[in-house]
């Protein structure tokens, strides 16, 4: 089953007797809010690359500029933050 977000699946495994695989940040809110238990994998799910795009009459654009790297900091403060909970 796949669904567009964290959130649903939260929703969906709340329901029914499936299971999810979430970041680990998510997974202890998760289980926080529904009374899920949370388990490391059993297996090395690896790693993944995130990427950004947008269109190239936005490239030079000041405010786009800002917000890529405003998202750029935002997930490398998150990396490090899985890094270091994990």
């Amino acid at each position: 089953l796949r669904v567009p977000n964290f959130f649903a699946a939260v929703e969906i495994a709340a329901r029914s007797d499936l299971i999810m695989t979430l970041p680990s940040s998510l997974a202890r809110a998760a289980a926080n809010m529904r009374r899920f238990v949370s388990l490391p994998p059993p297996l090395d799910l690896g790693s993944f690359t995130m990427s950004l795009a947008w269109h190239a009459r936005q490239q030079d654009a000041p405010r786009h500029i800002w917000l890529r790297r405003a998202i750029v900091t935002a997930a490398m403060d998150m990396s490090s933050v899985i890094e270091v909970g994990s």
